[in-house]
């Protein structure tokens, strides 16, 4: 059966799973305690032989049972409004499809389907999707028949890399990635010097900090003065990732994730699940495929070439050298 959209999505049936749980347990629990509650306090007045008492009791029991059929109806009442309100409302009916094994199913078809994409594209960024929604397969046998295929693909990646840095890629660039003057040149040669510096004191005491900040953005603004882009006006001098992409933004020279850079574009990310829009930056060395070969600064605390993909890149700050 094809679920709708919102239905697709096995974390919104694994809530509506436990909406559908809590449903069952008002409509049978809570009724059940006001039976024993009449039936304790019926007990009781004529334990202590007060006719009096047990009138009263009695005189409540049609009220209570009026409560336990109210409580029992209530949920089928307001899915009846909200049919009558809007017949194609897509979380009843997403709601009456969800069940325990239906998430199964779900987590298992999104599995398949990135597996299968990341088999075709060979793409780290697709092969991290593939490997997170797999992870969320609880069956063990199920889980190793999707990394036994998911290998592969990480072993075809990494032999990529491997073969592009042995053949020194980093000299074949085509044409529209070529390194286009000194300047490009420099804000990569100065980069690579710096890989291996750990903590990266050099860079923050030359913006003035005593204390150890957050310093990726520093680092691309120490390379850019190092190259005489800052006084130029070619690069900003910036702390925070948010302010350098806004400059690029204002002076016309921002491109978004589609746009392929060329080594010495400024590249800002967004990583998921994440509070900020700029969460890091780093430089453009030079691009293979759908890889994005960058020198960054405060990556695991230290410069480092790092592959990067598009799902995880927000935009790009593109100088005028």
């Amino acid at each position: 059966m094809l679920l709708l959209s919102i239905c697709d999505n096995a974390e919104v049936m694994s809530v509506l799973v436990i909406v559908k749980k809590l449903i069952l347990i008002i409509r049978v629990v809570i009724p059940i305690i006001l039976i024993l509650v009449v039936s304790i306090d019926m007990v009781g007045a004529i334990k202590v032989g007060d006719e009096d008492l047990l009138k009263s009791k009695l005189k409540k029991i049609p009220v209570r049972a009026i409560a336990v059929v109210a409580i029992f109806l209530i949920p089928s009442f307001v899915n009846l409004i909200i049919k009558l309100a809007d017949p194609s409302n897509e979380y009843l009916k997403c709601l009456e499809f969800s069940t325990e094994e239906r998430v199964v199913e779900s987590f298992i078809e999104r599995a398949e389907y990135l597996t299968a994409k990341a088999e075709e594209t060979a793409d780290y960024g697709d092969y991290a999707l593939a490997l997170k929604a797999v992870n969320n397969i609880e069956d063990q046998d199920v889980w190793q028949e999707y990394i036994d295929r998911l290998d592969p693909v990480f072993m075809n990646i990494q032999s990529r890399i491997e073969k592009a840095n042995e053949n020194n890629f980093f000299n074949k660039i085509s044409s529209g990635n070529a390194f286009g003057n000194g300047s490009r040149q420099g804000m990569i040669d100065v980069a690579a010097a710096q890989i291996g510096n750990v903590g990266g004191q050099k860079f923050w005491t030359w913006w003035g900090y005593q204390t150890r900040p957050a310093w990726c953005a520093i680092f691309v603004s120490w390379v850019a003065n190092e190259n005489g882009l800052i006084d130029s006006g070619v690069i900003p001098s910036f702390q925070g990732c948010g302010a350098g992409a806004d400059w690029f933004k204002q002076h016309g020279q921002w491109r978004d994730s589609s746009y392929t850079p060329s080594p010495g574009d400024i590249v800002f990310f967004n990583w998921p699940n994440t509070s900020y829009t700029y969460d890091h930056v780093g430089i453009v060395e030079y691009v293979l495929g759908d890889e994005i070969h960058t020198i960054e600064g405060n990556t695991s605390d230290q410069v480092k070439r790092c592959t990067r993909y598009k799902s995880t890149i927000i935009g790009y700050g593109v100088p005028n050298y």
